[in-house]
């Protein structure tokens, strides 16, 4: 089953309409290991097996899409 990463800490205990959705398309969540906004250190760190992400104002860099694509 893919995997999305819901990267917006203030997400972590939310189900609205993008629960709802992805949870239809068949993802399992995963949410960041640190509750602060992450830096490209800490998205290289958590998007492996991560087939989507659902992004904030993190960012994400030509090095995260390089690794990531």
């Amino acid at each position: 089953m893919p995997k999305v990463m819901i990267a917006p800490a203030q997400l972590a205990n939310l189900q609205g309409d993008f629960f709802t959705v992805l949870s239809k398309a068949g993802f399992n969540f995963v949410y960041p290991k640190v509750a602060v906004q992450m830096q490209e250190p800490e998205l290289l760190d958590q998007l492996h097996g991560i087939s989507a992400s659902l992004a904030g104002s993190e960012p994400y860099t030509r090095k995260l899409f390089e690794a990531f694509p």
